[in-house]
């Protein structure tokens, strides 16, 4: 089972969910999601390719296998998009996502470019976040900040289960995001 994220808390109480993941890699938090909220369609955009981040290599093509396994009893709930978040995202209409959770590369230029096309495609009072915004990947804390800047978006930060490398980041489209509470226990 994989860690339950800040982001998730975000969506707990909300029916019916559209959403989508951006970077899947094992599905260890599809997985999570799918047992955690009331998802109706959760789509899953990973290109399962060889690609670097922050000077480090990544074949995730290893990945798909493991993560459409684990992912298995859901398949009624799941649709699966082999493609960048570039490609992906044509796919879509505005506002036709209740949330977006952004965790595939992680260099500045690719977290601004997913946060700046699939902002769009959730609705107002919908959720945009994401992963990683820790020290280890500083293109992930620039690229928000930069980007909720600009568009005048007030983001918050929420560590879970370590608050050293597990730090999830979110906004809500069209408004503030309120309260983020996550029972205790969770951070250590």
């Amino acid at each position: 089972m994989g860690s339950i994220k800040a982001f998730d808390f975000l969506l707990k109480k909300e029916k019916d969910l559209v959403g989508v993941e951006v970077g899947v890699l094992a599905g260890s938090h599809a997985l999570k999601m799918l047992d955690l909220l009331d998802i109706k369609t959760l789509y899953l955009v990973d290109p399962y390719v060889l690609y670097r981040d922050t000077g480090t290599r990544h074949y995730n093509r290893k990945y798909e296998k493991i993560a459409k396994e684990k992912l298995k009893p859901y398949q009624d709930k799941i649709v699966w998009i082999k493609a960048t978040s570039v490609k992906a995202v044509v796919n879509f209409k505005d506002e036709s996502l209740d949330f977006a959770y952004l965790d595939a590369n992680h260099e500045y230029k690719f977290v601004y470019q997913d946060t700046e096309l699939w902002t769009p495609k959730v609705k107002h009072g919908g959720i945009v976040g994401g992963h990683d915004h820790v020290p280890t990947h500083p293109g992930v804390a620039k690229a928000v900040k930069e980007y909720c800047d600009k568009n005048e978006i007030e983001y918050k930060t929420k560590p879970f289960i370590n608050k050293v490398v597990n730090v999830d980041w979110a906004f809500r489209r069209g408004g503030k995001l309120g309260d983020w509470e996550i029972p205790k226990g969770n951070i250590v």
